[in-house]
């Protein structure tokens, strides 16, 4: 996980600088990459959260699982 975060800001950052180095005509790159930035600042809570409701879903069915009754405790039907 360290290593893609390192390899993310170096990557990050090495096109800051090409850009940074260009002519300011590539402007629109920069405006995608703000468009970008608040689409992910939007999304990610919403990841969050449907990520917690199936890790609480998954804990639910395993804890009903453990108290189901086994086919040996079952009636039998008529």
């Amino acid at each position: 996980m360290l290593a893609l975060a390192s390899l993310h800001l170096a990557l990050g950052t090495r096109l800051l600088e090409s850009w940074r180095r260009t002519d300011r005509a590539d402007a629109p790159f920069g405006l995608v990459n703000v468009v970008a930035g608040l689409v992910y600042a939007v999304a990610m809570p919403f990841v969050g959260i449907a990520t917690t409701y199936v890790y609480y879903d998954t804990l639910v069915r395993e804890r009903l699982d453990e108290t189901a009754p086994t086919a040996a405790e079952l009636p039998a039907e008529i």
